[in-house]
């Protein structure tokens, strides 16, 4: 009996210190899902065929078996940036973007973050993050299931990555 009761105890409170723990909050103001280039906006979870199509032919694709769904996965690498779709059924739709130099001035977020941008200008336009750690920054909507990663080395942005957290 007292083995029991001694079991109850260490579960309720191991219950307890996890319902304590602090979730990553979620960022309003960031536009999380969408960045546009060219005027062109790449939104995740949209129709990739049109969007692919106004961006015109990148440098370089690649395919690859999904691991989001059934089908396969595309990647179209541009001067500044990667688009990556996933299939469902038979069209493609947008999983993510990743800006990743600084070679186009004009690839920024809605906000004006670019690669090349400081951590505080970043803050600055962004609002103070989802979460952060050494490195990046991380601002989440749950309504659209999407993050906005920025990664930094000394004090300035490195890459820019949309996601589907779902």
């Amino acid at each position: 009996m007292k083995k029991l009761i001694c079991t109850m105890l260490a579960v309720l409170m191991l219950l307890s210190l996890l319902a304590c723990e602090k979730e990553p909050s979620e960022n309003e103001g960031a536009s999380i899902s969408a960045f546009s280039v060219g005027g062109v906006t790449v939104s995740l979870d949209a129709e990739a065929e049109p969007i692919l199509s106004a961006l015109g032919a990148p440098i370089a694709s690649a395919e690859t078996n999904s691991c989001f769904g059934d089908g396969k996965d595309k990647i179209y690498e541009y001067t500044s940036f990667k688009v990556q779709t996933y299939s469902s059924g038979r069209k493609d739709y947008i999983l993510s973007v990743e800006i990743y130099n600084d070679a186009d001035a004009s690839i920024a977020t809605p906000e004006g973050v670019r690669v090349g941008s400081s951590a505080d200008d970043v803050i600055a336009r962004l609002g103070e993050p989802s979460s952060r750690g050494e490195g990046q920054m991380v601002y989440l909507n749950a309504a659209t299931k999407t993050k906005l990663q920025i990664l930094t080395r000394d004090g300035a942005v490195t890459n820019i990555q949309y996601l589907k957290t779902e």
